[in-house]
This record gives C-alpha cells, sequence and structure tokens, in this order.
C-alpha cells in the first residue's frame, strides 16, 4: 500500500454552512488543480449534493472531465483558449481577456457564454481600462451573451483601490442584465457589498475545518546505531542510536523535494532524515514505533502549521499532490 489522502466530505459540508452564515451571495466553487488536491469528480459531485451549481476550473481539460462524469453545473473555463466548438459542445462559459478574441468571436457569429475579466492591478491577464469604451460599443452593437463579469485581487493592501476600479468597469456595464459579478476569493470572503457572487476554493476545505488529510504505511522499521549515514549521497548521519521508519511517499507524489517533512506518530512528532525520493522518505525516531502509519497532514498537523513550517503556500502544499495518491471519501 502506499501513500493515500482522507477526505472528510462532512467537514466540507461544515465549512459550506459556515460561509453561507455570513454571505448570501452565490457561490462559484473553484476547484481547478484537481480539486487542490482532494479530486476533482468526487468533489464536483459532492457539492453539486450541497446545492452548489456553479464551478471554476483552470483549463479545458478540467472542464471536459466534468462533464463526462455527468457534472450538469454551470462551469467557468479560466484559460485562455480559441478552442470555441469544445465550449459549445460541452456548455461552458469562457473568460474573455482581450478585444481580440471577442472581435474574432462576433465575426465567426460563435454563441459564446462569456464571463468579461477586467484587469483591476494583478497586471497579468483582463480587458484594460482604455478598451473600456470600444467593448461597450462591440458588444452593443452586436450579438454576445455576456453573463458575468469578474476580476482578480492582486494584494489585500490594495483591496480598496482594486475594488474602486472594478466598481467603474461594472457600472459602465449595467445596461447587461442579470450579470454575476465576482472579485471576491477564498482570501477575501464577504468584503464588499456590490458583487453578488463569490469564488471559493481553498476555503471550502480548509476554513472553519480541514477536509484533507494524508497518511502513509511503514514499510520498514530498521534499528540504527548512532552516526549512520542515511539516504543518497550520504550527507545525514542519525544523531543517535533509535530507527529508520520508511515510508512510501516522495517527490513523484508531488511532495516538494526541498521540505524537511515533519510527521506525527505514536502522539510525538518525528523528523524526516536524508533527502526524499523520488518514491520513498525516511523518518528518524528514538523510540521504538508501535503505529502502522505516519500523519503527514492532519488534525495534528495542520495545513496551516505546514505552510508556516514550509514556508509554503497552502495552496501549493495540496495542489501539488499527485494522482497517484489513493482517495478515499467518507461522512
Amino acid at each position: 500500500m502506499r501513500s493515500y489522502i482522507n477526505v472528510n466530505l462532512s467537514r466540507i459540508k461544515t465549512n459550506i454552512k459556515e460561509i453561507r452564515k455570513t454571505n448570501n451571495k452565490q457561490i462559484l466553487a473553484v476547484i481547478k488543480s484537481n480539486a487542490y488536491g482532494l479530486g476533482l469528480i468526487e468533489i464536483a459531485k459532492f457539492l453539486e449534493k450541497e446545492n452548489i451549481s456553479f464551478f471554476v476550473v483552470s483549463t479545458l481539460l478540467e472542464a471536459i472531465t466534468l462533464r463526462k462524469n455527468n457534472i450538469r453545473s454551470s462551469i467557468l473555463v479560466l484559460e485562455k483558449s480559441d478552442n470555441y466548438q469544445t465550449y459549445l459542445r460541452y456548455n461552458l462559459i469562457y473568460s474573455l481577456y482581450d478585444l481580440t478574441s471577442l472581435k474574432e468571436i462576433i465575426i465567426k457569429k460563435i454563441p459564446l457564454r462569456m464571463h468579461i475579466k477586467f484587469n483591476t492591478g494583478l497586471n497579468r491577464l483582463g480587458i484594460e481600462e482604455n478598451e473600456l469604451d470600444e467593448l461597450i460599443n462591440l458588444i452593443k452593437n452586436n450579438k454576445v451573451n455576456i453573463e458575468g463579469i469578474f476580476t482578480h485581487i492582486a494584494d489585500e493592501n490594495t483591496y480598496n483601490k482594486q475594488l474602486e476600479k472594478f466598481e467603474f468597469f461594472a457600472k459602465n456595464l449595467s445596461f447587461i442584465n442579470k450579470l454575476l459579478i465576482h472579485i471576491d476569493s477564498s482570501r477575501f470572503i464577504d468584503k464588499n457589498n456590490f458583487s453578488n457572487a463569490i469564488r471559493i476554493g481553498l476555503s471550502l476545505f480548509t476554513d472553519k475545518e480541514n477536509a484533507l488529510s494524508l497518511y502513509s504505511p511503514i514499510i520498514k522499521i530498521k534499528e540504527v546505531k548512532k552516526d549512520e549515514l542515511i539516504g543518497y549521497h550520504e550527507q545525514e548521519k542519525t544523531p543517535s542510536k533509535g530507527f529508520i521508519l520508511t515510508i512510501p511517499l516522495g517527490y513523484a507524489d508531488g511532495w516538494n523535494y526541498q521540505r524537511r517533512t515533519i510527521g506525527y506518530i505514536d502522539n510525538h512528532k518525528v523528523q524526516q532524515i536524508g533527502e526524499t525520493c523520488m518514491d520513498h522518505m525516511m523518518f528518524f525516531s528514538k523510540d521504538k514505533i508501535k503505529s502502522p502509519t505516519i500523519e503527514l497532514i492532519g488534525d495534528n498537523i495542520t495545513i496551516d502549521y505546514l505552510s508556516t513550517i514550509y514556508e509554503e503556500s497552502k495552496y501549493n502544499i495540496l495542489s501539488t499532490l499527485s494522482s497517484r495518491l489513493d482517495r478515499f471519501y467518507f461522512k
């Protein structure tokens, strides 16, 4: 058996309830990057049962995968693509980032569902302020289906400035009926009374309760003496006599090679020793271990704690977890 992920669906349900307690805006569930490591299909099916009917993904492949697994909710695709017929075939929503694409869509008379992305400060993608008049003329003089508008916040310190700019864009498009307006995300829940939808990703899974746990079986326990060399390149020695615990988790599982991993077992923490291998990792323990498994992420080693210890974002730790890790779902 290899390392595996447990996903507690009841905890996701709790997080949804907590978000809805303080926010009555429509939830656009961001489930890109394999639902931040939790599993794209299983999470989408569960969220639909929890009356979330709008998903946001990064790629066309993610969106097609959802449709082929009978997900019927609206799906906004964030990546820039000119594969317009695929959007039509699978009833997907196109993210409009530039006027060139809009003109092409108009010329070819492609009846796409679209959300317009405005650049308000991140300076990555989006329609610029000096393009607004031309955008309005194109929309008013052609048959296009604009269903929503959105932006991405660059930083908490510039939130109000970006919100003001986004409101300017939105007010100039107020002639479009029933727009979904979304600016807030997991980091900025309920920050304004202007938008009518929120894009929520990681908060669905880690807001009040952490829904994901990562465990690994211990496949070998080796008794060692002090100063024994461990791992590739023999760069580390055992600090005393004790035990080497080998687990089947490595960088091919999406576990960062640079981390000095900690684990939790038999009511105490243990430290990685030696380099992370492609498929394995070793830990050192002074005491003989009784438990057959070790916790890498869970109630004893939370994702927030790991984010601090590893000096990495929670997004990076979770979204890079490989698909070769088995995932088990329970309530």
